[in-house]
């Protein structure tokens, strides 16, 4: 135990309350996902402009688009600022991310009263309470949607880490306990992975996002819906485009050198890895149906033999969707994210923070990568926060089996098989009837990852191999 609580202690910013500005930054950049619609049973209700002009309702809430955008703008200069401070960061960030923020979520609440708001008579009298304050204490706590409680909560953990900035008595850049300091060589090589590693947590996004509206401008102008040709002619281009940006941003922040380490783990592993990784995720798919299946048959064989048909495991296990042949998109984008994290980021974090750390830190990077492309929609503000920490902990145990795999084996095949299988079976909603199948997905990558580095761990040749000796650690200031 006081081993694990110093593995925690040293992946924790030196600085603890940038994970206060952290959770701030991550809620406020997945606010735009979350719901923003008003409650349609309050909505419902009311005597107000959706029973009047329902036409100018909704104009009123496609208003909501340009301050989800100035949310998501804010989002990236933060996540800047996380690794390039610059010289003045509280007043970068008041100025161009607060401010605009709170006018966004005004204008938010303003097009909301507009809504809902009750229709005032002339003849009520002046000493009433104000419309707009009946209307805050009515709706505050019912009617406004999820995205604005998160985006409120996420300014107000952004400002307590500000006030403490601008205090002294926290610091920026994000800095991890015993940073080595690197020869002037290794500080370029570094400084490009930074790069990196913020593009993939925000700016690559929209990237993304702007591909896909190019690829569906004409959809969007034309009178005519396009043939179910070009809707599949435009999945598989999109998802080929996105997967190259991801590979090509990779490739093109690496040097010559580490293009060519990175060309080397495509080596073709031995048919027995790739068998492994093949079928491990089938078997952890299949762990997950069988206990249903055994209650269902037990209580068969006890209440209701030769009464009834028994019931089957392919009830409970139906693999019959995995036969969609779109399915195998997913191994386009399996791969390219395999070729980033485990081919780019992993030993370079390794060398950088050591084994241990640098595995983990991969982990956490992965799953920051998928906040935004998640989908949190009608999901409660409780709901949200799980799936945030289940998107975690699943990243967190899948990178610690995947990188298990790519190191020893030397390729990101047996990985990339493994990730794509994956991905696959969970799609195609194999197993996903269990209760609570998320969590038990993340136990059982967990168990496996355990196993791996438990009974087949590496040698120090082995770890030496893979993260070379870092410079000596001195304490961060």
């Amino acid at each position: 135990m006081k081993r694990f609580a110093q593995f925690l202690r040293s992946v924790i910013p030196a600085d603890p309350w940038q994970l206060v500005f952290l959770v701030g930054v991550v809620l406020l950049f997945i606010s735009p996902r979350l719901l923003w619609g008003p409650d349609a049973g309050i909505l419902g209700a009311r005597y107000n402009l959706l029973h009047s002009n329902p036409a100018a309702a909704a104009r009123n809430t496609g208003l909501l688009a340009p301050s989800l955008l100035v949310l998501t703008l804010a989002t990236l200069l933060l996540y800047f600022t996380c690794f390039y401070p610059g010289r003045k960061p509280v007043r970068r960030i008041m100025w161009f991310v607060l401010l605009p923020s709170v006018f966004s979520l005004l204008s938010v609440l303003f097009l909301f009263y507009r809504i809902s708001a009750p229709v005032t008579s002339v003849l009520q009298s002046r000493s009433a309470p104000s419309p707009l304050l009946v209307w805050l204490r009515s709706d505050i706590w019912g009617f406004l949607p999820t995205g604005l409680y998160f985006s409120v909560f996420s300014l107000l953990l952004i400002l307590i880490f500000l006030v403490r900035l601008h205090l002294g008595k926290s610091s920026l850049p994000l800095v991890l306990p015993g940073t080595p300091v690197a020869a002037d060589d290794a500080t370029e090589s570094w400084d490009k992975i930074q790069v990196l590693v913020f593009i993939l947590l925000c700016p690559l996004f929209l990237f993304q996002a702007l591909a896909g509206f190019l690829l569906n401008i004409f959809n969007l102008f034309s009178s005519q819906p396009l043939p179910p040709l070009g809707h599949n002619l435009i999945r598989i281009i999109a998802t080929l485009l996105n997967s190259a940006v991801l590979v090509g941003l990779a490739l093109w922040i690496l040097n010559p050198s580490g293009r060519r380490a990175v060309r080397t783990l495509f080596r073709l592993p031995e048919l027995h890895d790739a068998f492994f990784a093949f079928v491990l995720p089938i078997c952890l798919a299949g762990l997950l149906s069988a206990p249903g299946y055994l209650i269902a048959r037990t209580n068969w064989a006890i209440y209701a033999f030769h009464q009834s048909f028994a019931p089957q495991f392919a009830d409970y296990f139906d693999l019959a969707r995995v036969k969609d042949p779109w399915l195998l998109l997913m191994t386009v984008g399996a791969f390219a994210e395999e070729v980033v994290f485990r081919g780019v980021l992993l030993r370079r974090l390794m060398s950088r923070y050591g084994f241990d750390r640098g595995i983990f830190l991969t982990g956490i990077i992965w799953a920051a990568y998928h906040f935004r492309g998640d989908s949190y929609y009608a999901l409660s503000p409780g709901g949200v926060i799980l799936h945030l920490v289940n998107r975690i902990l699943i990243c967190l145990a899948m990178n610690y089996a995947l990188s298990r795999m790519t190191l020893r084996w030397k390729s990101i095949i047996p990985a990339g098989i493994a990730h794509t299988v994956s991905n696959m079976l969970v799609v195609a909603g194999v197993s996903n009837a269990i209760p609570w199948h998320g969590e038990l997905r993340i136990l059982e990558w967990a168990l496996i990852a355990f196993v791996l580095f438990r009974y087949w761990p590496f040698v120090s040749a082995e770890i030496a191999e893979a993260a070379p000796p870092t410079a000596p650690l001195e304490p961060s200031v």
